[in-house]
């Protein structure tokens, strides 16, 4: 945090064994845990969960899980993403259209309509088609983005746009 870094985002995407391995992520529940009480336990103040609907084998049941985890471990944003096949790519062909057991898109819009609903009940505000935060706590690279305007990003993954 002296280094100027004001926002940590996790990519914790589900709270179960069975949703992390489908997705092929190398941490497991227990790994999710411990990163969430090491934030706590730094007192970070500004840290972002991610959470990805409509994966193979998720349930409305295991949603609603995973929506109740996030909100117990108390970020300050959740992103949600729902799941989209690219052709070609590791993932598109492992779970190609109709030959998985991959939610409907009406229970997808559900998975979507659900996070909306608890989240905002819980106290956070809807502020970007995927993204939901406490107040005064939208990512401002995310409002960036969507502007058109320069940032920086660092890490595994990580973009920035700087013209």
């Amino acid at each position: 945090m002296n280094l100027g870094v004001n926002r940590f985002s996790v990519g914790i995407q589900a709270f179960q064994a069975e949703l992390l391995a489908v997705c092929g992520r190398s941490h497991g529940v227990e790994d999710v845990e411990r990163a969430i009480e090491a934030l706590h336990a730094a007192q970070v103040p500004d840290w972002s969960l991610d959470l990805m609907s409509g994966l193979p084998h998720s349930t409305p049941e295991n949603w609603e899980l995973n929506l109740r985890r996030a909100i117990d471990a108390r970020p300050s944003h959740v992103s949600v993403y729902d799941l989209q096949l690219e052709p070609g790519t590791p993932f598109g062909r492992r779970f190609a259209l109709g030959q998985s057991p991959l939610p409907t898109d009406a229970q997808a819009a559900d998975m979507y309509c659900s996070a909306s609903r608890t989240l905002q009940s819980a106290g956070y505000e809807h502020y970007e088609v995927s993204n939901f935060a406490l107040p005064g706590r939208r990512s401002r690279h995310n409002l960036k983005y969507w502007l058109g305007e320069e940032f920086y990003g660092f890490g595994m993954g990580a973009a920035s746009y700087v013209q």
